[in-house]
């Protein structure tokens, strides 16, 4: 697993984690477990993916000097959360998924930010090599 990258590192636990997660969930459940179990699977996955994007354009832009859009990063967020509880809503509410088996599929993105996040911050700290000049 490549550390040069701790988001992509998430998001790639993520997406191995929504992966067994909907396996146990067609264990569990069946078919319709699958599918609910894979329907919050990727919706963690999408969720993973939206905030390190947001939180990658807001540090970039930190590291910039630019600290006058600040809020953008909150707002986008606010944006992101509002559609993902719609996209629960709608998960549950209207196409009637399985609950247990939608919040297993869910809890990829709690257990991978938490597994991933714990595994980069007690992995020992490489020293960057520096560059060797060719004469």
């Amino acid at each position: 697993m490549t550390t040069s990258n701790p988001a992509a590192v998430v998001e790639r636990t993520t997406v191995v984690l929504a992966v067994a997660l909907t396996c146990v969930g067609g264990l569990l459940w069946g078919a319709r477990g699958t599918l609910a179990t894979g329907a919050g699977g990727i919706l963690a996955c999408l969720n993973i993916y939206v905030m390190s994007r947001l939180a990658g354009r807001a540090v970039d832009r930190a590291r910039a000097g630019d600290t006058t859009r600040a809020s953008l990063f909150g707002a986008g967020m606010i944006a992101k959360m509002m559609v993902l509880v719609g996209l629960c809503w709608l998960a549950v509410g209207v196409v009637h998924l399985s609950v247990p088996a939608f919040a297993l599929g869910l809890s990829a993105l709690v257990l991978s930010a938490t597994g991933a996040g714990l595994w980069l911050a007690l992995r020992p700290v490489q020293e960057p090599v520096p560059s060797q000049e060719v004469l």
